[in-house]
């Protein structure tokens, strides 16, 4: 049996047990105190280092936000630094080159035009200077503002065409414009800038082509990588811009250079070598590309790859009879071809002969078959000035229609003198096409089967009038603020004998335009008192010249001054230098609206 002494021996042993154990749970204890009171203490380290952070971070914003709104606001400076220099530079270099135009028709010697014709060159070029030169600054200042509107390709070419076409024709060379079939009628992209693109490459070919010829073409081929996040994916699609010319092409070793800024050909007289370098940048900009190819001795192809998304189609299209049958004789191959598409559009049965004597077996063929030719197209570097005798010899010869260059066309003084039924010049626009076909008698309708005769046979009797045909009816408004630019578009209308009043900013213009009715008002855009736009506004709230046509003049190289001009309800633009050819034809076109309207 357990003794006493055993009883208090084991009572002891777990007394020490007991304590030892709740000697640990003391310590155990002091511990996690311990480590409390040290997580405590990150926690509030962490929650200080939080604060500090955030601090950081808001400071961080406003800084940002700061420097956001200068790098704004030096942007928006920059950009109006642009438009007043582009204004500044401009005016008087309008005024100069004007006056060198009046002075060559003053009957100078040949001494004398020969000075004035190389003062002329001397002042185009300084101009290209410097619009080449505000553009890249645009782009370096990040000015560059890209729209998104709705635009047709083939309006964009013929465009190019118009601006082109005298220069072309200095040069010796033709200027084609084509519009390979399936391209779509409507876009959407920034017209204004496709348009600058091609007129850069198109005047960099011009200058370096001696003979032959210059063609601006427009295809296109699906993206089909594309996401569809806006629409169909097989409305998505590359418009892409072909420019090809027969000049001397470009050595295989310059090829890696030429889209550089400031670099130019050993052969290049004129400009600042930077037309390609924006062209290259644009088409950047806009989520395209730009490049060259090039063989010396065959010419060169730039091609300009832009991406479009196709917009609905709108209006009616022109198109002639069935069973139209058109036989063309064209020498440029390229020029057949484009004719060709075109005349297809217009849904004409074409057949391109390679001689007068296949022109002439066809209408033979025609007419036994008792399908007889509707008209004839005839190149008139292939024949003369005069219609082909072979043709005026048959009995019932069809319609005939001069394909010829702007300067023979201004030359023929009815074409009907020497054989022709009308002309047609190149580069050639559908609707001047149209008008032609319509002029030769054929019933132009629309594709719901509206005829569509009457009015094109109107631009049909235009093209045929004498280019001095073109003062108005009624009384011009000039606006102007400068007095060298206010004076040469005096003498502009004074040789014409059009009769006008002059207003020496847009608060003037409102007084004249509330007291008298015009057919027309040139309005100049930057004016002080109250400038073009503001002006316009008020003239179309009402009164006597509410729906008076107003062409804009400006001296701005920046492209979206051609959009602001038509949001404040001007009807057309014209850029500064004015060329009497140009203004002319304004004053000629929009004054007629105004007395149709």
């Amino acid at each position: 049996m357990t003794t006493p002494t055993d009883a208090d021996s084991q009572l002891t042993r777990e007394t020490r047990v007991l304590r030892k154990r709740l000697e640990r749970v003391v310590a155990d204890m002091a511990l996690l105190e311990r480590l409390k009171e040290d997580n405590e203490q990150r926690l509030r380290v962490v929650i200080s280092e939080k604060d500090a952070a955030n601090a950081e971070l808001s400071r961080l914003a406003e800084e940002l936000a700061e420097a956001r709104a200068n790098a704004l606001d030096q942007s928006e400076n920059k950009s109006r630094f642009l438009v007043h220099m582009s204004h500044e530079i401009r005016t008087p270099l309008n005024g100069i080159i004007g006056l060198v135009e009046l002075l060559a028709d003053t009957g100078v010697s040949a001494s004398q035009q020969e000075l004035v014709r190389m003062l002329s060159v001397a002042c185009d070029n300084l101009m290209a200077i410097v619009n080449d030169v505000l553009d890249l600054a645009a782009v370096e200042a990040d000015a560059l503002s890209l729209s998104r509107e709705v635009y047709e390709p083939r309006r964009v070419l013929e465009e190019v065409g118009d601006i082109l076409a005298l220069k072309a024709e200095e040069r010796g060379i033709r200027l084609i414009t084509h519009v390979v079939p399936g391209v779509p009628a409507r876009v959407h992209g920034d017209a204004g800038r496709v348009r600058q693109i091609l007129v850069n490459l198109a005047t960099n070919a011009i200058k370096f082509t001696s003979s032959g010829r210059v063609l601006v073409r427009v295809w296109w081929e699906p993206r089909m990588s594309a996401i569809a996040d806006e629409g169909d994916r097989n409305k998505r699609l590359w418009l892409v811009f072909d420019v090809e010319d027969t000049g001397p092409g470009i050595p295989e070793h310059r090829l890696g250079s030429v889209f550089e800024p400031f670099t130019r050909d050993p052969g290049d007289a004129g400009g600042a070598g930077l037309g390609l370098s924006i062209a290259k940048r644009f088409a950047h900009a806009m989520g395209g590309a730009l490049e060259v190819q090039s063989e010396p001795g065959r010419g060169s192809v730039f091609r300009c790859r832009l991406p479009g998304l196709v917009a609905e189609a709108r209006g009616q299209a022109l198109s002639v009879p069935r069973d139209t049958v058109i036989v063309a004789l064209v020498g440029d191959r390229a020029q057949a071809l484009a004719l060709g598409a075109d005349m297809r559009t217009l849904n004409a049965d074409v057949h391109l002969a390679n001689s007068l004597a296949e022109v002439e077996e066809r209408v033979l063929r025609q007419a036994a078959a008792g399908k007889p030719v509707s008209a004839v197209v005839v190149d008139t570097q292939e024949v003369g000035l005069r219609a082909p005798d072979v043709l005026l010899d048959l009995a019932e010869h069809p319609p005939l229609i001069a394909l010829t260059s702007l300067r023979q066309r201004m030359s023929l003084s009815t074409t009907k003198d020497v054989g022709w039924t009308t002309a047609l010049t190149w580069p050639v626009r559908i609707d001047a096409l149209a008008a032609c076909l319509a002029s030769a008698g054929l019933d132009m309708t629309t594709a719901d089967g509206l005829s569509a005769a009457t009015e094109h046979r109107h631009v049909a009797h235009e093209l045929s009038v004498a280019p001095q045909a073109t003062a108005p009816a009624g009384r011009v408004l000039i606006v102007e603020d400068d007095p060298i630019n206010r004076r040469l578009a005096v003498r502009l209308l004074e040789k014409r004998n059009i009769p006008f009043d002059v207003a020496q900013d847009g608060g003037e213009a409102v007084d004249y335009a509330s007291e008298r009715t015009y057919s027309l008002i040139l309005m100049d855009c930057r004016m002080p008192v109250m400038d073009g736009f503001e002006a316009t506004r008020q003239i179309r709230r009402g009164g006597l010249n509410h729906r008076t046509p107003i062409v804009a003049l400006t001296a701005n190289a920046v492209v979206s001054e051609r959009r602001n001009c038509l949001d404040a309800g001007m009807n057309e633009v014209l850029g500064k230098p004015i060329r009497s050819e140009l203004l002319y034809e304004a004053i000629g076109l929009w004054s007629a609206r105004r007395l149709e309207a």
